[in-house]
């Protein structure tokens, strides 16, 4: 009960923010899944107008990818969610294939794996509570100020720096600060060792 009772009113809160409409709100959050099942429960029990003929092909191309052997969970996923989310997901994944490069039935590369799931799932959860206090903050107007001054690139633009610099030099930075991220996730997660009396497992 407490848990939905938080839910339910985290996203009250980012609604009466920016909203989840991107079409209504240029900088509305980004929410594809809750906005695929609202388009769908519009279709069915809204407007009556069901697009048959996607949903048809939809299915014709589930079932030719899975008979190629490739996840249609996954060739989903990359097919509706958009690009700045697709693009760390694979970094991810390659993160993830370096970190377990090795022998399968080794206990150390098992670690390694369950010890980058892990770090993985901690930034997960770090980026989602930052990003809920920060639209909280954003919430109160008298504390919008605070959170405005966060954003150092705006801020610069706001003294009368050139905001195409401004961009580009934002851009690169983020990229080498989320390349160092990947960096140091992949070490830390190298670094794991098997547990104590771990043997590999015999394959017949």
């Amino acid at each position: 009960m407490l848990a939905s009772a938080v839910v339910t009113a985290t996203v009250m809160m980012l609604a009466s923010g920016g909203g989840f409409d991107t079409e209504q709100n240029r900088d509305a959050l980004q929410a594809p899944q809750a906005n695929l099942m609202r388009s769908a429960l519009d279709s069915f029990l809204g407007t009556g107008e069901v697009p048959w003929l996607p949903y048809g092909v939809g299915v014709a191309v589930a079932l030719l990818v899975q008979l190629v052997g490739i996840s249609p969970l996954a060739f989903g996923l990359g097919m509706y969610l958009p690009m700045a989310l697709n693009t760390p997901i694979l970094l991810g994944a390659l993160v993830a294939s370096l970190v377990r490069r090795g022998k399968q039935d080794d206990p150390r590369t098992q670690a390694r794996g369950d010890k980058g799931i892990v770090i993985a799932s901690g930034f997960i959860a770090g980026a989602a509570i930052v990003g809920v206090v920060l639209n909280g903050l954003r919430a109160w107007q008298e504390t919008s100020p605070f959170v405005e001054s966060l954003d150092v690139p705006a801020a610069m633009i706001r003294g009368g720096a050139d905001p195409a610099v401004v961009g580009r030099t934002g851009n690169w930075l983020g990229l080498a600060a989320f390349l160092v991220l990947c960096a140091v996730m992949a070490w830390d997660a190298r670094r794991a060792r098997s547990p104590a009396g771990a043997v590999p497992e015999k394959r017949e």
